[in-house]
């Protein structure tokens, strides 16, 4: 186990006693529950994210092939120089 945490700005340290106080909560169940908080609506973030790419994906999969892919041969000449 780590050295405890110390909170080393006063108005910081005052708040969390305030708000354990008002909650009838230690300092550290109020620390544990807004780390929780986070962590979800950290998580809650991504997974909004990554279906709003997804979605982009399938959107740009659907749209029709104007044109072939290009191949090296487009890229690069005989001797294999960049055109």
């Amino acid at each position: 186990m780590n050295a405890p945490v110390q909170i080393r700005h006063p108005e910081t340290a005052e708040e969390l006693r305030t708000i354990a106080r008002q909650e009838g909560k230690t300092i550290t169940a109020l620390v544990q529950e807004l780390l929780r908080d986070r962590k979800r609506s950290r998580n809650a973030d991504y997974q909004e994210r990554l279906a709003a790419i997804r979605d982009i994906q399938r959107r740009v999969a659907a749209l029709p092939r104007l044109e072939p892919w290009p191949t090296d041969d487009d890229f690069y000449d005989e001797q294999g120089l960049p055109r």
